[in-house]
C-alpha cells in the first residue's frame, strides 16, 4: 500500500498533525485564542481525513483477502458480495480522489450561499426556489447541516432572495463551483399563453470564516482627504481639520 500513501499524501498529513500537536502542548498555546482555535480545527480536519482514508484502505485490504479466499472456494454468493463491495468502494475512492483536489485555503470551511433571482418576476423567483430545494436536498443527502439565515418569499410563488449556510467538512470546496449565473429555459406554468421563458438566478458562494483575518493595506493604496470648516466661528475655524475622508484606491 505504499502507492496509496503517495497518491493521497497521508504521510504529509500525519507529519502536520504531529507538528501541530507539539505546538498545542506548549504552555503559551492559548495565549492567542483565535490562532489556537484555528489550529485545533485544523488538527480535527486532518485526523478526520486520515481516519477516512485509513478506513478505506482497510476495506480494500479486506476485499483483497475475500477475493483470494473465494478464488479457491468459487462460491456464487461470495462473488455477488464481492461485486457489491467493489461498487461501494469505487464510489468511495472517487469521492476521496476529489477531496485530494481541495487544496485552496478555505476549501475545508463551511459555505454561505446567497440566491437572488434576476429579471423575470415570478418565473425567476420560482427558479430560485427550485435551486434552493436542490441545494438543501444535496446537503441532506451528503450529511451536511443546512440552516436558512434569511429568506424573502415571492408574492405569487418562489423566493425573492435567500441566504443560508451549509456546514460540514469541505462544504465550500464542493460548492464553490456553483457560483455564478444559473439559467432555466422552459414553458412557464405562470404564463396563460404557454410561452417559452428564460430565467436567470445568481448564486453567490463564500466561505464561512470563524476567526479574525489579518488585512494589510499599503499606505500607497489610500487617498486621505481633509476638510476644514468655513464661515463664522471660533478661533480654530479654517485652521483645524474638522473632517477626514479615507478612500481605498
Amino acid at each position: 500500500m505504499t502507492k496509496w500513501g503517495l497518491i493521497f499524501d497521508l504521510s504529509t498529513k500525519e507529519r502536520e498533525v504531529k507538528r501541530l500537536e507539539k505546538e498545542m502542548s506548549q504552555g503559551s498555546f492559548w495565549s492567542d485564542k483565535e490562532k489556537a482555535q484555528g489550529i485545533t480545527k485544523r488538527v480535527k480536519e486532518l485526523k478526520d481525513t486520515i481516519g477516512e482514508f485509513n478506513e478505506l484502505k482497510n476495506n480494500l485490504e479486506e476485499l483483497a483477502i475475500l477475493l483470494e479466499l473465494n478464488l479457491e472456494e468459487d462460491r456464487k454468493e461470495i462473488w455477488e458480495e464481492i461485486e457489491q463491495k467493489i461498487k461501494v468502494l469505487e464510489k468511495d475512492i472517487e469521492k476521496k480522489e476529489l477531496i485530494v483536489l481541495f487544496d485552496s485555503k478555505y476549501d475545508t470551511n463551511n459555505a454561505i450561499v446567497t440566491i437572488r433571482p434576476g429579471a423575470g418576476g415570478t418565473e425567476s423567483q420560482d427558479w430560485a426556489e427550485m435551486l434552493l430545494r436542490m441545494y438543501l436536498r444535496w446537503a441532506e443527502k451528503n450529511k451536511y447541516i443546512a440552516k436558512i439565515i434569511e429568506i424573502s418569499p415571492g408574492e405569487e410563488a418562489g423566493i425573492k432572495n435567500v441566504t443560508f449556510t451549509i456546514s460540514g467538512n469541505h462544504a465550500f470546496g464542493y460548492l464553490k463551483a456553483e457560483k455564478g449565473i444559473h439559467r432555466l429555459v422552459r414553458i412557464s406554468p405562470f404564463d396563460a399563453n404557454r410561452r417559452r421563458h428564460t430565467s436567470f438566478v445568481s448564486v453567490e458562494i463564500i466561505p464561512e470564516i470563524d476567526q479574525e483575518v489579518e488585512i494589510e493595506i499599503n499606505e500607497s493604496d489610500l487617498r486621505i482627504d481633509t476638510y476644514r470648516a468655513t464661515g463664522a466661528g471660533g478661533q480654530h475655524v479654517n485652521t483645524t481639520d474638522s473632517a477626514v475622508r479615507m478612500t481605498h484606491l
